[in-house]
């Protein structure tokens, strides 16, 4: 299966959560769902991960989601991001049939809603850190896995 990746917008990704932005009017802008649970208590956890670049196309092959707390990235540098995310079937497994793929612009980040399948995060320029906040860290069963039935490769957004 072939995806073109799409650009990021609050519409199109909010289904899946978030998008970390100012939107430009005001001096303070609240993201209340950075630290969204599921009916447990609050363990939050922040650290930063060095992303590699990554290059065109991309393979997927796995997911994961955090079924009990929400998870936010936030760049700390110039570079576009590469999100994944896939709906539920009925089962609970990921939906290979909505994956979709957004390519995340410069000076955004973007939160998941606790329980929306994902694959890790890319850096599609350079070498970049990322800030982590994860609502609900450190909980038994905090991450799934799944294995998608057969590799989808992600393509860059038409020009």
């Amino acid at each position: 299966m072939r995806l073109r990746a799409g650009m990021l917008t609050e519409a199109g990704f909010a289904p899946f959560g978030t998008v970390i932005r100012h939107p430009g009017e005001g001096q303070r802008h609240y993201l209340p769902g950075v630290l969204a649970t599921e009916g447990h208590s609050l363990r939050p956890a922040v650290w930063v991960n060095r992303l590699s670049q990554t290059r065109w196309p991309v393979t997927v092959t796995a997911l994961e989601r955090h079924p009990l707390g929400a998870q936010s990235f936030a760049p700390l540098g110039d570079g576009r991001l590469l999100a994944v995310v896939a709906g539920a079937e009925s089962g609970r497994a990921p939906d290979p049939g909505s994956l979709l793929a957004f390519l995340v612009p410069e000076g955004a980040g973007i939160a998941y809603r606790p329980g929306v399948w994902h694959h890790g995060l890319l850096s599609m320029d350079r070498t970049l850190d990322v800030l982590i906040v994860m609502a609900a860290h450190g909980i038994d069963d905090e991450t799934e896995h799944a294995t998608l039935p057969a590799p989808v490769l992600i393509e860059e957004p038409a020009p």
